[in-house]
């Protein structure tokens, strides 16, 4: 460009050069290498290892308290004298051991009166029950049945006739020289009058006092006594010869025993128990009675019954009471009660006689965060270390995992449970 013209054109089109000449520059700045605006100061290092499969662990690490298993404050609930103790600190019981005896002869008598109103309500519930039954006092064959089924029958009233037809009794009058000499066991000859058949009976008894017969002759009554074989009836005549000596006359034979059976209550005949012509012994029920009465009376007594066994059964729990025993097993940490102290002297709070501890294992709790509480598991396998056993770790166990939360700051967490086991 000829110098003449550079003037003009710088004065025309200077601005325009010096925007582009900026422009330039930060182009140049930009696009430069970093590597050249200044040295580098020091190389990187790498470590060169062979590719394998790790296993990557998350441990999650809390303290806590450990605590005994179980634990439980022995309690006096009754009063009296402390008796016996036979155990103390250290000392290891297993669950239902003695550990107390207390003075229980306060409640002794109490027991026994209970006792005694059980047995008399029993007895009352028996014959309220048994008074629905008509009984024989004998044995015997039922000879006849007065009533029926549906039958009403009021108290006193007949319902059956009960014999006793396996000995049969004839009452004879003997001169009385001769009946004076006879005795009880003494074989008789025995004389039926209809058909002259001869059997043998035995004297049963002979009256002590002389009669006169209606012959104005001085006899004795004898009574001998026939074993039935099934062919003697009370309508049977009969006379006898004892060791020679033949009695004045012939009489009809009666049964050993007979009873008419009369109801001691009233009622409605709702069955009866046996048939007629069968053999019974005594205290058998003949026949069922029912009514209203009788209802009313086996269900009061029952209620009396029940309210007995009950009385019994508390008076009982009450000396049971004085008998303490170990609720659990495990360790005795303390004991409060000696023999000779008094227990049961304040009846604001029971007196503490003695705590046990189960230590066969240890449990801790612990707050768990809720972003680790996902990874925590029942039955799960932690390992313990302990300030007081230094040196060592104990292998435990989750047993449970709370399912409620609680709000804490800054963060909500879950409660765990751990259970120690022994010595890893």
């Amino acid at each position: 460009m000829p110098q003449k013209g550079l003037k003009p054109f710088l004065h025309k089109n200077g601005k325009k050069l010096v925007a582009v000449l900026v422009i330039a520059a930060i182009l140049v700045v930009l696009l430069m290498p970093k590597g050249q605006k200044k040295a580098v100061n020091a190389e990187t290092a790498y470590t060169q290892v062979t590719p394998e499969n790790r296993d990557i662990t998350n441990v999650y690490s809390e303290s806590g308290v450990l605590n005994a298993a179980n634990s439980y404050t022995v309690k006096a609930t009754v009063k009296g004298d402390v008796l016996t103790a036979d155990f103390e600190v250290g000392d290891v019981v297993e669950k239902g051991a003695v550990l107390y005896t207390i003075d229980s002869s306060d409640v002794v008598s109490g027991v026994e009166k209970a006792e005694l109103n059980l047995g008399q309500a029993q007895r009352s519930y028996d014959d309220a029950v048994d008074a629905q039954y008509i009984r024989t006092d004998i044995a015997g064959t039922v000879a006849s049945f007065k009533v029926r089924v549906g039958d009403v029958v009021n108290a006193g009233q007949e319902v059956a006739t009960i014999r006793d037809d396996t000995t049969l009794l004839l009452e004879l009058e003997f001169p009385a020289a001769d009946a004076a000499n006879f005795a009880v066991g003494q074989s008789a000859e025995v004389l039926l009058d209809s058909t002259f058949e001869a059997i043998t009976g035995s004297v049963q008894s002979v009256s002590g006092a002389d009669t006169l017969s209606s012959g104005n002759l001085l006899v004795r009554t004898v009574t001998i006594a026939v074993r039935n074989t099934g062919n003697l009836t009370a309508s049977q005549a009969a006379t006898a010869t004892i060791n020679g000596v033949s009695a004045l006359s012939s009489a009809r034979f009666s049964y050993q025993r007979e009873q008419s059976v009369t109801a001691q209550n009233s009622g409605t005949v709702s069955a009866l128990c046996v048939k007629e012509g069968a053999q019974v012994s005594a205290d058998t029920a003949l026949l069922q009675l029912s009514g209203n009465n009788l209802t009313k009376q086996v269900l009061n007594a029952s209620d009396n019954l029940r309210s007995a066994e009950l009385s019994v059964e508390d008076t009982q729990k009450q000396v049971d009471n004085y008998t303490i025993t170990a609720p659990i097993s495990g360790t005795i940490i303390s004991k409060d009660v000696k023999v000779g102290d008094t227990v049961g002297t304040s009846t604001a709070t029971a007196d503490t006689m003695c705590v046990i501890y189960d230590m066969s294992y240890l449990e801790m709790t612990l707050n768990v965060d809720e972003l680790d509480i996902l990874n925590i598991k029942e039955g799960q396998k932690a390992t313990i270390t302990a300030d007081a056993v230094s040196g060592q770790t104990f292998e435990g166990v989750v047993t449970s995992i709370s399912k409620a939360g609680t709000t804490r700051t800054p963060l909500p967490s879950t409660s765990t449970r751990w259970a120690t086991c022994c010595p890893a």
